[in-house]
């Protein structure tokens, strides 16, 4: 049996075919010999293993440490004078499954207004049926609550519902905690089992799920030691939806390693072209990499703390889980969901911001900490900053819009240049003429290398 990934199931792709298959063999089968002769064949675009990917949340052994002491290191407190979220932002919990009823979240638990709960119709025609709170993808169930299956385990229950709590545990309702994100939507999608263990095809149907139900942020807080395509594509098309997705850099036992020398995934599907996720590192309360977190120059964007977490967790008294609260939780689990918090407030100030522009404004924002870590440098990312992040989407919101009003050219081709300082925004309206070329290209002149080549407009307009 090998941990990292199913021992019997293969995945193929057909080139004709948008669908990834699941084969299934006897463990005395060979399946690099399989995929082999699986990818020999011509009408097979790719086969591979069924890859496995494990909760990145370490089991908690410390004593009560004062609540939430990462929200005033972040300057959440600051952030909430400005923002506190909004119902319309969706944040998807792919992972071991939400306590949907617990009293400090059921409050923000998305619900899919196009299904009738308990009929048994598939009402929006989604393919899942009775799906009003999420979905089970490893059940195949319309519940996304943790279950109390035979292998279980305290991590495993409690992962998701812990992870929910950070992004959006209920604010200022008088109970409990507060979530990074007071009111935002979270949708629970069940990928990873009672034990914390998920594989590539599970979690790439979840990633389907929240792409087709509208979420705008996807949070990951897993790793798994392989690249799989299928997941890779799964990512790729909701960032072509404009989703932020985060994910958790991953703990190791004792000391994280670099992940330019052996990545992790998902957080490291990426291309040189194009950041498709926000890697988040853990640091502890002395703003020092947490021991256990991975760090990099590839792969990782942010740090977030990720130790010494009091949180919300599965209540469910019959199998001794007595708690709604409990501690102390350490990862970079919980440094991932920090950050998707962080862009729900974004996403709550400006719903139009590009899934490139949250994540720049994310990375651009945040604290410098190599002077805590000079054996790092380079390697963790600056440190989240609430505040600093809701105040640049707000300087984009007072910004006036630039309008240039032009002429119909005697020739093709027209230019425009702003003297410094130049807008961070224009609005350009253009109508092509006859003849004339309808491809619009901007250029950032002086010291930003910036270019942009579009149309104007499609040839069906």
């Amino acid at each position: 049996y090998n941990e990292n990934w199913r021992p019997t199931e293969v995945l193929v792709k057909l080139k004709e075919d948008s669908k990834v298959y699941k084969f299934q063999f006897s463990e005395n089968f060979d399946l690099d010999k399989i995929i082999k002769d699986y990818e020999a064949e011509p009408e097979v675009e790719y086969a591979e293993k069924n890859w496995l990917y494990k909760s990145t949340l370490l089991e908690p052994n410390d004593e009560k440490y004062p609540y939430q002491w990462y929200l005033p290191r972040i300057q959440a407190p600051e952030a909430w004078e400005k923002i506190t979220g909004s119902t319309e932002i969706i944040i998807a919990i792919i992972d071991s499954g939400v306590d949907i009823d617990h009293p400090d979240l059921k409050e923000n638990i998305w619900k899919n207004y196009g299904e009738v709960f308990g009929d048994g119709i598939d009402n929006d025609g989604n393919g899942y049926i009775d799906d009003v709170y999420g979905w089970d993808f490893v059940s195949q169930s319309f519940d996304p609550n943790p279950k109390f299956e035979p292998g279980y385990t305290e991590i495993g229950i409690n992962h998701g519902t812990v992870v929910a709590g950070v992004v959006a545990a209920r604010g200022n309702n008088g109970i409990g905690i507060t979530g990074v994100t007071w009111q935002g939507k979270l949708m629970p999608l069940r990928a990873l089992d009672s034990s914390g263990i998920g594989d590539t095809l599970t979690v790439s149907k979840a990633i389907d799920y929240a792409i087709d139900m509208g979420a705008d942020i996807i949070n990951l807080s897993f790793v798994g030691p392989d690249e799989s395509q299928t997941l890779k594509e799964a990512i790729e098309k909701a960032y072509r939806a404009g989703i932020l997705i985060v994910a958790a850099v991953g703990n190791e036992e004792k000391i994280g390693h670099n992940l330019e020398e052996k990545p992790m995934y998902p957080v490291c599907h990426e291309t040189e072209e194009e950041n498709m996720v926000l890697g988040v590192v853990a640091i502890d309360e002395k703003n020092k990499k947490a021991l256990f977190s991975n760090y990099g120059k590839k792969c990782v964007d942010i740090a977030a703390p990720g130790t010494r977490f009091y949180g919300t967790q599965v209540y469910e008294p019959s199998d001794l889980f007595e708690k709604y609260y409990g501690g102390y939780w350490s990862g970079t689990s919980l440094a991932a969901p920090l950050v998707a918090g962080v862009g729900a407030l974004l996403k709550s100030l400006n719903p139009d911001l590009s899934v490139d522009e949250m994540r720049d404004i994310i990375i651009r924002n945040a604290d410098q900490i190599d002077d805590f870590n000079p054996e790092y440098k380079g390697k963790l990312g600056g440190r989240l900053n609430a505040f600093k992040a809701v105040e640049a989407v707000l300087v984009t919101l007072k910004e006036p819009v630039i309008e240039e009003k032009i002429s119909p050219p005697q020739k093709p081709g027209v230019e425009v240049i702003h003297e410094l300082p130049l807008p961070k925004s224009f609005k350009i309206i253009v109508a092509p003429e006859t003849n004339y070329s309808s491809q619009i290209k901007v250029g950032a002149i002086y010291e930003l290398p910036l270019q942009k080549d579009f149309f104007a407009y499609h040839k069906d307009f």
